[in-house]
């Protein structure tokens, strides 16, 4: 049984869910999650991540500015898109905003998973924030 409804302002609800505001709330949130990383006190106040935003408020970068190699993640909004490029890897990633037929605005991947922002947030800091590497995925993990 459904639980869609079947009718919905749904232009209120796009309109609403635009590419510009989501990322100023991804920037807010990438604020915090540095904040916080760096209350954990883990690193000398050296160390600590820095985050930085372009005076166009497109692209935000999250680093240790002071520590060589240099490695920082960088996040752009460009068009309706969030490109997420970190130092030293290779394959950069990206996600569209979209409202899903739940109503929510997400962030969907190219493989059409959607993210929260929380998870959108933990993807692309996670492995700058501790140093995790993605685990490999099996080239057919179907069979078995």
């Amino acid at each position: 049984m459904s639980t869609t409804p079947q009718q919905i302002d749904w232009v209120t609800k796009q309109a609403q869910c635009n590419a510009q505001k989501v990322f100023r709330e991804l920037c807010e949130g990438i604020e915090s999650d540095v904040q916080r990383m760096n209350s954990i006190g883990q690193f000398p106040l050296r160390e600590s991540f820095v985050v930085e935003v372009n005076p166009e408020g497109t692209t935000i970068g999250v680093g240790k500015p002071h520590l060589t190699p240099r490695r920082r993640v960088l996040l752009t909004l460009d068009g309706n898109a969030v490109k997420v490029h970190l130092d030293g890897v290779e394959r950069d990633w990206q996600a569209c905003v979209s409202l899903n037929d739940q109503w929510r605005c997400v962030l969907k991947l190219d493989d059409g998973t959607e993210l929260e922002q929380w998870q959108f947030r933990k993807k692309a800091l996670e492995q700058l924030f501790f140093d995790i590497t993605p685990c490999p995925v099996p080239a057919d993990s179907s069979k078995k």
